[in-house]
């Protein structure tokens, strides 16, 4: 497009433009989410790991959605997992969980931390509930017991992650 072809915009143009988009509501807890992503522990996987975290939302829901082969999870009641990838040479999985009611996942140690990619429902980890779109990082040594009301997430973990009583 040629300079010519660009419409002129003035200074007053401008200032009513900006004052004509109407004002959409933030919600309550965004400066909460916001801080609790800044706040998140390091996580070092392998780049082919971290690019499975920035997948499009819709993409990985229909990648789990066509895996045919999921098995039973420990707990809530009526879980199930599917691995994803597994990077044997890292020691390195990546999986879906899909929990279908509320309740306590297992305690759990991370070997070398664990990375959440939340895509359905919700999944609170130490305080901080995350929904459709939220990560949860999880560092290098941590123990905790995640709860939610049904959920189905990505997780990147360790092939060595223990549960914990």
């Amino acid at each position: 497009m040629k300079d010519l072809d660009r419409p002129k915009f003035n200074s007053e143009d401008i200032r009513m433009m900006s004052y004509s988009v109407p004002l959409v509501p933030l919600p309550a807890n965004l400066k909460s989410r916001l801080i609790a992503r800044l706040e998140l522990p390091e996580f070092n996987t392998s780049p082919e790991f971290q690019r499975l975290l920035l997948e499009p939302i819709e993409s990985l829901i229909a990648i789990a959605n066509t895996i045919k082969i999921w098995q039973p999870f420990s707990a809530p009641e009526g879980s199930t997992y599917a691995k994803w990838k597994v990077d044997v040479t890292n020691r390195q999985v990546a999986f879906f969980l899909r929990v279908p009611t509320a309740g306590k996942l297992p305690s759990h140690r991370h070997a070398t931390g664990e990375a959440v990619l939340v895509l359905e429902g919700s999944f609170v980890s130490d305080g901080v509930t995350y929904q459709a779109g939220d990560r949860s990082i999880s560092g290098a040594k941590t123990i905790h017991q995640p709860t939610t009301d049904g959920c189905l997430i990505l997780c990147v973990s360790s092939l060595d992650d223990q549960e914990y009583s």
